[in-house]
């Protein structure tokens, strides 16, 4: 019982590790087991929207990247580029969208907190953390209009995690309605990169 409990709480801290390598595995499925490959377009064209639209969702989370870049270029192959383009993006910013809120709502409330608890301990990190006003900072008009979005489109477009750029604009209080617009055209930029990409090389 104690072992299993020590699996257990091992998975559990390495999650997103070990949900990368499945996504990594599956992806090399995909690419390299024909009769595997076969199977899941088939499940992926019997609602090409659908389809579509997971596998957008799949591109715009860090761990299920693998999975998602391989399904949009598969998919492509046999159903119209711009149709798996536009509904990928669509896809991908419902996944930007959850975890813009999610990060409002829950992760950032909790980092103040933490912040206060530690001052509340040590008055050192009080005052650093006073003196940072690192909150106030990432919603100062130039911030927030100029250079968040700036940053976040750099990294959206480079290998690292979105969900960094997506943190840093919902720190910024970026409005929802540009977030989403914003988000929706970089997705778009992403996943066509991928189209094309794939079309040369292949």
């Amino acid at each position: 019982m104690l072992r299993k409990s020590i699996i257990l709480d091992s998975l559990w801290k390495h999650k997103v590790l070990i949900t990368f390598t499945i996504s990594l595995l599956i992806a090399f499925q995909l690419i390299s087991n024909e009769v595997f490959r076969n199977r899941v377009l088939y499940l992926l064209k019997i609602s090409p929207f659908i389809g579509s639209f997971l596998s957008g969702a799949f591109y715009a989370h860090f761990t299920t990247v693998p999975v998602g870049t391989v399904m949009i270029f598969l998919l492509t192959k046999s159903i119209n580029p711009f149709f798996v383009i536009f509904v990928g993006a669509l896809g991908a910013c419902l996944t930007d969208f959850l975890f813009f809120e999610f990060f409002q709502i829950s992760i950032i409330p909790e980092i103040k907190l933490l912040g206060k608890e530690l001052g509340r301990k040590n008055p050192r990190v009080f005052k650093l953390w006073e003196s940072l006003r690192i909150a106030e900072r990432l919603r100062e008009p130039l911030f927030v209009q100029k250079v968040a979005p700036l940053i976040s489109a750099l990294i959206v477009l480079s290998p690292i995690p979105d969900e960094i750029g997506i943190f840093l604009l919902s720190a910024a209080k970026y409005e929802i309605k540009k977030f989403v617009l914003y988000s929706f055209i970089l997705n778009t930029i992403g996943i066509s990169l991928i189209v094309f990409l794939g079309n040369l090389l292949v």
